[in-house]
């Protein structure tokens, strides 16, 4: 099995996923005060990646 992309949560930059479809927005909880938002299009795309 491929190795999963990770995605940092700990980042200034955004994170953006292009090309899916309808956007459905999935928040992870940053260290600091408030959040990082992905769009994703679904949990298929979310579970194809390791949140750290």
């Amino acid at each position: 099995e491929p190795e999963k992309p990770k995605v940092h949560q700990h980042t200034s930059a955004p994170l953006t996923i292009l090309h899916t479809p309808p956007l459905k927005h999935v928040r992870l909880q940053d260290a600091a005060p408030g959040a990082v938002e992905l769009p994703i299009f679904d949990s298929k795309i979310k579970s194809s990646y390791s949140f750290c």
